[in-house]
């Protein structure tokens, strides 16, 4: 069987027909649209939660295309890399699982981006930050306007928008190692009431690992395209409103596996992939469109709503274990004697298979997705006497489903060189999972006098999902969830200095999936932070500790933390977990005259975890827990620092980024063996050089000492990060 082969999309239940239904008659219905509380700086100063901006001029300073280099710039994230261009981002905020960044809310422009954010929130298409102008994290009480996952806080991406006047021409091209190129382009006009974007990215590599041949194993070949057609008048007095049309395509061709090499190999030959899997390939393409009508109605009153609709189809085919032997996982850690040996030298392609145990199983992860709804957001403002009144609203409809066919093949390895035997494909499973939820929020912010704010909120999750397997014939129990989810955030300015007090608290939610059995349940934590800000046109300093106060930690299991096809997608209970920690961010500006400008900011997260129970966990990465084990793949301490340093036409800027030793699955005390991670430090340069005021040279090394270090051990033996990169490109702007 083919495992790229066309097939029929699958039908829609009974039950997502109807709300098909329910969607078209409920247009007035909608959620938590794109509330840029940073985009203005004095607001983002007195926010009572936790807000953090990367904007364009950072964005294009080390031109990244790779999310998780772009987050190092934010305080409490974690972000884990596990093929080195950030194909598949793993985000987590605050010690919350960075697993394909399920614990996260992921938004562009304030619209839910994830294939299918309830019922299978992992997240498998990012969409590309190169045409981002900015990167917005929220966490603390400013999550309570985003959902459904609120245990960490959110991300919104935010594109770049159609013309207000007049034309715009971007064009960025761009090659650097490992045959890498970019090509990015946008193109932009307005003619009156009418404007429209264009905006297309190609991104590939030829992959920095080799396999036995030499040739090179891991590349990738990722484009995208977005249109927007609008139609309004600038923004004026008075009434006004816009509509925008939003489509566009993605897809994906990348030589990814899930298999890293032996630990022996990780020092001495980090950098090879094993013939074993030559035919790993991911392949997936992204549909989706929306239209937004926007209005204002009054100084400070406005409503925006949104009717959109993703679909999302993806087969990843890889290597999946021997049909007997050791497992995967097991052999990378094994001691490279005896039948491990056998089996080893089966997997670099140094011996032949001849034995029905000594097959390869590679697997075929092939699934639809679509997500679609319609949300609204309420904005009004007033004011009385000494008190400024901003009240935020929001209602989401919305549903989406996943279909699973997880299917298996037997190959032989001969002479380094893959072979289908004459086995039969095996159906691991098949399977449809759905959700539909309607969600409502609404916050206020209550200002008095320039000096107390306060910012009371409330958000509830409606949701109800279920579960058909049609390997089986079984289709289990309807679920139904309905979770308040208050917060509490106060900031206090206490003279006319520029510094002020923050504190706040809320309730953090992660939904149970389709599908789960009836102990499972949802994730659920108290969640609190206090510090301070000290703010100036010149710098900002911001020290923030914060406490998550679980009442019921879960785990989800996938492939890519090693799990086998019978627990893949099942939740797991890990009880009560305390992570508490403390954010510290800063950026100073400085100007040393004769045209010569400086900048310097820096970022640093310490943070600690504790299990507050034992227990025993078929989730390998419990395991048999204990009261104080910590949990896998938080570090005690991670940053980043960037020293920029510009006088016309020249810039240069330095970055450092790292974090310290991180565990593998839970624990307490020294990380010994197998089941640590080490520490590292990466340094980046980037030079720009302005040949005019439109034209720009600009070249950047990643990596910059070509540091080897290992990102993630799962879910089959050691993965380094990426080696030194070099890029230079040449960037026109109209």
């Amino acid at each position: 069987m083919d495992p790229t082969g066309p097939r029929n999309p699958p039908a829609q239940s009974m039950d997502c027909q109807e709300m098909n239904t329910s969607l078209l008659l409920s247009l007035f219905l909608a959620a938590d649209g794109s509330i840029t509380i940073v985009g203005q700086k004095d607001r983002r100063n007195r926010t009572s939660g936790s807000v953090h901006q990367v904007d364009e001029e950072e964005l294009e300073r080390f031109e990244e295309d790779d999310v998780h280099q772009i987050l190092a710039k934010v305080p409490g994230v974690y972000a884990r890399d596990e093929e080195g261009f950030g194909l598949r981002p793993n985000i987590g905020l605050r010690g919350a699982s960075a697993e394909r960044s399920a614990k996260v809310t992921l938004l562009e422009d304030g619209i839910l981006v994830g294939p299918a954010p309830y019922a299978a929130p992992a997240a498998y298409f990012f969409p590309l930050t190169t045409r981002m102008t900015q990167v917005e994290v929220f966490k603390g009480p400013s999550a309570v306007g985003y959902g459904p996952q609120t245990i960490g806080g959110a991300v919104n991406m935010i594109s770049r928008t159609t013309p207000r006047e007049g034309s715009l021409a971007k064009i960025d091209l761009a090659y650097g190692s490992f045959n890498a190129m970019k090509g990015h382009m946008a193109l932009g006009h307005r003619s009156g009431a009418f404007s429209s974007l264009l905006e297309g990215v190609h991104l590939r590599a030829d992959g920095f690992k080799t396999f036995s041949d030499g040739s090179p194993a891991g590349g990738f070949e990722k484009n995208e395209w977005l249109m927007k057609l609008g139609w309004g008048n600038p923004p004026k007095p008075g009434l006004w409103q816009d509509v925008e049309l939003r489509l566009g395509y993605a897809d994906e061709s990348s030589g990814s596996s899930y298999l890293g090499v032996h630990v022996d190999d990780a020092v001495s030959q980090p950098f090879q992939r094993y013939d074993a899997s030559k035919l790993d390939r991911m392949r997936w393409e992204h549909l989706r469109g929306s239209l937004r009508h926007r209005v204002r109605f009054g100084p400070g009153k406005s409503l925006e709503s949104t009717l959109y609709h993703h679909r999302f189809h993806r087969d990843w085919y890889k290597v999946a274990h021997f049909r007997g032997g050791p497992s995967l996982q097991d052999l990378m850690q094994a001691s490279d004697q005896g039948e491990a040996a056998v089996y080893l030298a089966l997997l670099r392609g140094q011996e032949s298979g001849m034995s029905r145990p000594e097959e390869l199983m590679l697997g075929g992860n092939d699934r639809y997705f679509y997500s679609q709804g319609l949300q609204t957001d309420l904005s009004w403002r007033w004011r009385m006497k000494d008190w400024k009144i901003i009240k935020r609203s929001g209602l989401r409809l919305h549903n989406d489903q996943v279909e699973r066919d997880q299917r298996e093949d037997p190959y032989r390895l001969v002479e380094g060189q893959l072979e289908r035997t004459d086995g039969a494909e095996i159906v691991g499973s098949a399977n449809l999972g759905w959700a539909r939820a309607l969600a409502a929020h609404s916050t206020l912010e209550l200002a008095w006098k320039q000096r107390l704010w306060l910012t009371p909120g409330l958000r509830v999750e409606a949701i109800q999902n279920g579960f058909t397997d049609r390997l089986r014939g079984e289709r289990k129990d309807e679920r139904t969830q309905i979770v308040p989810l208050p917060g509490m955030g106060v900031f206090w300015r206490p003279g006319e200095a520029p510094i002020g007090l923050l504190a706040g608290v809320y309730r953090g939610f992660s939904p149970v999936n389709p599908g789960q059995d009836p102990d499972v349940e949802h994730e659920s934590a108290t969640n609190y932070e206090a510090g301070f800000r000290w703010f100036h046109d010149r710098y900002h300093v911001e020290v923030i500790g914060f406490l998550n106060d679980y009442n019921n930690l879960t785990a989800r299991c996938s492939q890519s933390q090693g799990c086998g096809t019978a627990q893949l997608n099942q939740q797991f209970n890990g009880g009560e977990v305390l992570i508490y920690g403390t954010e510290l961010m800063t950026k100073l500006k400085q100007d040393f005259g004769a045209g010569v400008k400086g900048e310097l900011t820096g970022n640093l997260t310490w943070t600690q975890t504790a299990f507050q129970n034992a227990f025993q966990s078929s989730f390998q990465p419990f395991g048999k827990v204990e009261v104080g084990d910590e949990l896998p793949y938080v570090p005690r301490l991670l940053g980043s620092l960037n020293v920029t340093l510009s006088r016309a036409p020249f810039g240069i800027s330095w970055q450092s980024k790292g974090r310290s030793e991180q565990r593998d699955s839970a624990g307490q005390g020294e990380i010994e063996g197998a089941d640590r991670i080490a520490g590292h430090l990466i340094h980046d340069l980037s030079m720009t050089y302005d040949i005019t005021k439109r034209f720009r040279l600009y070249g950047t090394a990643y990596n910059l000492t070509d540091r080897v270090y290992i990102s993630s051990l799962r879910p089959y033996g050691p993965r380094p990060g990426a080696p030194r990169r070099l890029m230079a490109g040449l960037k026109l702007n109209y």
